[in-house]
C-alpha cells in the first residue's frame, strides 16, 4: 500500500519543508512568511557541523541518535527554494525550543 503524497498549495507556519541549495538540500523550519513579498523566514537544519551552526541537544528526527545542528541566523528565502511537500516526521524537541526562539529573534 503506497502512501498518499501531500503537496501544499500554500506553505504553513510552524511546519518543516525541504530547502534546495547547491549541495542538495536541508530541512527548513518555516516560522514567518510574507506571501505578498515572496519572503519566507526559515531556520535550516543539518547533521554536519560548520561555522555558524549551533548544536541541538536532541535530533529533529524522533528515534534517531545522530546529532543535529541549526543555523545561527535565520534565512530569508523565496518560494521557489522551498518544496511543496511537507516533512511530517520532523519535530523540535522541547529541550531545544528555547534555542530556536533565540534564533528566531535575530531577524
Amino acid at each position: 500500500m503506497s502512501r498518499k503524497k501531500y503537496f501544499a498549495k500554500r506553505l504553513l507556519k510552524g511546519k518543516f519543508y525541504y530547502h534546495a541549495d547547491t549541495k542538495g538540500g536541508h530541512p527548513a523550519y518555516l516560522y514567518k512568511k510574507k506571501d505578498n513579498k515572496n519572503m519566507y523566514f526559515v531556520i535550516l537544519f543539518s547533521t554536519s557541523y560548520r561555522y555558524g551552526r549551533r548544536k541541538l541537544k536532541k535530533s529533529i528526527e524522533p528515534g534517531r541518535n545522530k546529532e543535529s545542528y541549526a543555523t545561527e541566523n535565520p534565512s530569508i528565502v523565496k518560494r521557489r527554494e522551498l518544496s511543496s511537500k511537507e516533512l511530517t516526521r520532523l519535530r523540535i524537541h522541547k529541550v531545544d525550543k528555547p534555542t530556536i526562539e533565540v534564533i528566531k529573534r535575530k531577524k
